[in-house]
């Protein structure tokens, strides 16, 4: 309902945050230290507007329409397809600010599915010395054309997996994400083809 997004820190204390506001520095380039990558780009659940009605507790002096018809929506200003109304009935009682936050992390979680890259660099540390997980949330540049032609995107890092087995030595899978998903920046060049 707040928009807050779950993930755990390098202890393993799971922590709520809205991220993909502040940039680490990290950049992620083809040829350089990019090991292997995923690319996954659709557009089957997007929608150009998600809809939130809800309820608020009523008093004497908001009732009637007031507290029976909130009404909220979230807007994706990069959507080009064909309409599909997409309406959410709140979980319980909202407030107008808490129906909009309700709103926006649906259709955050509509967008988190549309564009996900994953890229596998060699060894657990970033060039600093760190691992990637204090990361988690943050931006960082993807500058690949195979994956994504249009130049570099700043993307969110939405989770981090580090492995280690006898054939491949150490590595991190780092997947990112568009930023607006975690609550980040706006839609502005992250249009998914339709």
């Amino acid at each position: 309902m707040r928009n807050l997004h779950v993930v755990d820190n390098p202890n393993g204390v799971l922590t709520y945050l809205q991220a993909g506001k502040i940039n680490s520095g990290l950049s992620f380039v083809e040829g350089q230290n990019i090991h292997s990558a995923r690319f996954l780009m659709r557009d089957d659940a997007l929608v150009q507007t998600v809809e939130l009605k809800a309820q608020t507790d009523g008093s004497d002096t908001l009732n009637g329409p007031m507290s029976a018809q909130v009404v909220a929506t979230a807007t994706n200003s990069a959507y080009s397809g064909p309409p599909r109304p997409y309406v959410v009935i709140a979980e319980h009682t909202a407030n107008q600010a808490e129906a909009q936050m309700r709103a926006n992390a649906e259709m955050a979680r509509l967008l988190l599915t549309a564009y996900e890259v994953e890229v596998t660099v060699q060894g657990w540390l970033t060039p600093s010395g760190s691992t990637y997980f204090p990361y988690i949330g943050q931006l960082a540049t993807l500058n690949s054309p195979l994956i994504d032609p249009r130049g570099p995107q700043l993307l969110a890092i939405k989770g981090v997996k580090s492995t280690q087995n006898s054939e491949t030595g150490t590595s991190t899978a780092v997947t990112l994400c568009l930023p607006i998903t975690l609550g980040g920046s706006s839609l502005v060049n992250y249009a998914v083809p339709s």
